[in-house]
């Protein structure tokens, strides 16, 4: 077992609020409430970093999960367990905390991000070049997220931090994050992203799901929209796909493919020509569209 879980067993440090003090409110989520902050050294009374603390409730917990007699919420673990399994691309988790009532986690706050939605909503459409390096980060950490057992189940631009100068990403809020397995009978995230079968027959399985949803990113990126209603589910813009290269319209067809058993597997767009020969970040972002 990584360093990171065994961290776990250290779940109430009498100085986690000396360590990582809050300065002011930053939003209020469905599960939680979340604090900016600094880490400060504790010897020499300097700042550290920028950090950003979470506070969650007991009575928000739906499910924990059990580390060598250890309880820990899910969301905490499972956080902990992504970051080792795909580190460049997750947010840091830095520490945590149990009280009587709720559980507190201290994480980085990486410099000159903001979220994909607020990247899309000022930068527009981006360049296919720009898209492969951002949604490439997003698959691989997804593929590695998976392959370690960890479906992060709310992949959405609001889930997404980016750096614009570099286009560099880390993802966010392991809420809905659970151990992948082979079926799952009760969706979780957010009902816009999710796919067709999903509403069909309510059962799905974590890979099908994972590539809709990194399909919805992808069209993001590439559209500069995603239009959704409860009705009619996804609703694609074919006049603005016609201006992509055939690849990147043979590649939205392929992860948003209606059809869970015939959508694009992950394993098979980690492998694709788009993921493989994609460009690494640039110092600064091609603002090319």
């Amino acid at each position: 077992m990584n360093t990171t879980i065994k961290n776990l067993k250290a779940r109430k440090q009498p100085n986690f609020f000396e360590r990582f003090q809050v300065t002011s409110l930053l939003m209020q989520s469905a599960n939680g409430t979340l604090y900016n902050g600094v880490e400060v050294n504790l010897e020499t009374g300097d700042k550290v970093r920028d950090v950003v603390v979470k506070f969650f409730p007991k009575s928000c917990v739906r499910t924990y999960a059990g580390v060598r007699g250890v309880r820990c919420p899910s969301e905490i673990y499972f956080h902990l367990k992504a970051y080792t399994l795909a580190r460049p691309f997750i947010v840091e988790p830095l520490d945590w905390i149990e009280h009587t009532d709720d559980f507190a986690i201290a994480m980085e706050k990486p410099q000159g991000t903001m979220d994909l939605f607020d990247f899309c909503n000022k930068y527009g459409v981006q360049s296919e070049k720009n898209a492969r390096i951002i949604w490439t980060q997003i698959v691989i950490a997804c593929y590695n997220m998976h392959l370690g057992g960890v479906m992060h189940s709310d992949i959405k631009d609001e889930n997404v931090l980016i750096n614009p100068t570099t286009l560099q990403i880390k993802i966010i809020d392991f809420g809905c994050a659970k151990k992948v397995q082979d079926r799952y009978e009760k969706p979780s995230g957010t009902a816009a992203y999710w796919p067709p079968e999903l509403k069909s027959h309510g059962s799905f399985k974590p890979g099908p799901v994972t590539v809709w949803s990194l399909g919805s990113i992808l069209y993001l990126l590439l559209a500069g929209e995603w239009k959704y209603s409860e009705e009619s589910g996804f609703m694609r813009n074919f006049l603005k796909e016609q201006r992509l290269t055939d690849e990147a319209q043979q590649l939205i067809n392929r992860v948003l493919c209606i059809h869970e058993y015939s959508r694009i597997s992950l394993q098979e767009v980690i492998q694709s020509s788009w993921v493989q020969h994609a460009p690494k970040s640039p110092k600064k972002r091609n603002s090319s569209v």
